[in-house]
């Protein structure tokens, strides 16, 4: 689908036509590929992020553990499929076939949610000693606001001059990372929610934001964008698109040095309640039992 031209506000104000692509990995500014590999400080966010895979798949796509054994991931991610198990953070699970007729339900199917949304949730049998993602239920403090995006993908392949890098071989580059950018204001996040169909949070890959800025690339689909409210790291994005397929651009050359590429992503303050209608919150059980592993683990690193 051919974009039509975009006015961004943010640091660039300068439009854009491109196509719009399933996203998909980080590629980071200022970092080589073997950076922004481990928590950055975000608590147990960092681990609620997963990666998916269909069984005979060594890797797929990205998804978010929220409790309880339920997971969203973006909708047009094909990992989960009725009839097999699902590969998660390399180990099989059964897919729970009693939460919905095909074993998947998607955002779009909750009462009061008629969007087209790139979102789904799905349920594993035996839930993973995971910690899990709290939402964003705020709606205005999500826009124009630093946040810390974690995915499993693709990083930098063939530098383009100037200009930004072409992404690499997911059998060398692929690695989970973060990386830090800024979510688009309200008139930029409306334009790209009417591009997309549904509510979208975005950012742009805007290299003045710094050496960890990034952007999401092949296999980031169905990870996460996390930002600070309230004392807490909470889940306000799921990546979906990217601008262009196959690089990531700060600017596209000498000739146009402030046009960088965008992302987008799920709003999940918008869906909130729609999401929290079907997956409960996590037991108090188990938000501490995530808490201890995650603290053995610290000591055991600490140990080594």
């Amino acid at each position: 689908m051919r974009l039509k031209a975009v006015r961004l506000s943010v640091a660039i104000c300068l439009a854009f036509f491109s196509l719009l692509g399933a996203c998909h990995g980080i590629i980071i500014y200022g970092r080589d590929n073997s950076g922004n590999q481990t928590n950055p400080g975000i608590s147990g966010a960092w681990d609620s992020v997963v990666t998916l895979a269909q069984p005979a798949q060594s890797y797929n796509a990205s998804g978010v553990y929220v409790g309880n054994g339920y997971f969203l991931t973006a909708g047009h991610v094909d990992a989960v499929q009725i009839g097999q198990q699902v590969k998660i953070n390399g180990t099989l699970y059964s897919l729970d076939t009693s939460f919905d007729t095909d074993g998947i339900l998607y955002v779009k199917d909750i009462a009061g949610v008629d969007d087209e949304v790139d979102l789904k949730i799905f349920r594993v049998l035996s839930p993973p000693l995971l910690s899990s993602a709290i939402l964003n239920s705020n709606a205005v403090n999500d826009l124009s606001r630093l946040s810390t995006l974690v995915g499993n993908g693709v990083g930098k392949g063939t530098e383009v001059s100037f200009q930004g890098w072409n992404w690499g071989d997911e059998s060398v580059t692929r690695a989970k990372r973060w990386a830090t950018n800024y979510t688009l204001n309200a008139i930029d996040s409306s334009v790209l929610s009417g591009l997309a169909g549904y509510s979208v949070l975005g950012s742009v890959f805007y290299s003045g934001y710094g050496a960890d800025t990034g952007s999401i690339t092949l296999g980031d689909s169905g990870s996460a964008l996390f930002q600070f409210l309230g004392g807490q790291w909470v889940l306000s994005g799921v990546p979906t698109f990217a601008e262009v397929n196959g690089s990531s651009f700060y600017n596209r050359g000498p000739s146009d040095p402030v046009n960088p590429d965008f992302s987008g992503y799920v709003r999940i303050s918008t869906y909130s309640s729609a999401i929290l209608s079907v997956v409960p919150e996590p037991s108090a059980m188990g938000l501490c039992l995530g808490a201890g592993l995650a603290s053995l683990v610290l000591r055991r690193r600490q140990q080594r």
